[in-house]
């Protein structure tokens, strides 16, 4: 049986070892764009304190955009049976 310490510990300073913290975007209308104010917060590991993210800090302009592109694609998946959501979901780069 393998150790899950061994393993975390593994993962932790695969993690700790980039120089750079990951910066983390919104997903809106399906593209990735950084937060309205360009504001963000540093997210920790919690073994080690170090920077390991850095994540939007999301405001109300944010969630207003994603509001909009939600209800815009709600009209087009309403239109796709269940299976074909099923397939979009499981293989973006097919066309159904």
């Amino acid at each position: 049986m393998s150790d899950s310490k061994d393993t975390k510990s593994s993962a932790a300073a695969a993690a700790d070892s980039k120089s750079e913290p990951t910066v983390l975007t919104n997903y809106i209308g399906g593209k990735f764009i950084p937060p309205a104010d360009g504001k963000y917060m540093d997210d920790p590991n919690p073994a080690t304190a170090q920077i390991i993210a850095k994540v939007p800090l999301s405001t109300k302009t944010d969630v207003d955009l994603a509001v909009v592109a939600a209800k815009a694609a709600m009209k087009e998946w309403a239109k796709t049976s269940y299976l074909g959501t099923i397939r979009s979901g499981s293989d973006s780069s097919s066309s159904s």
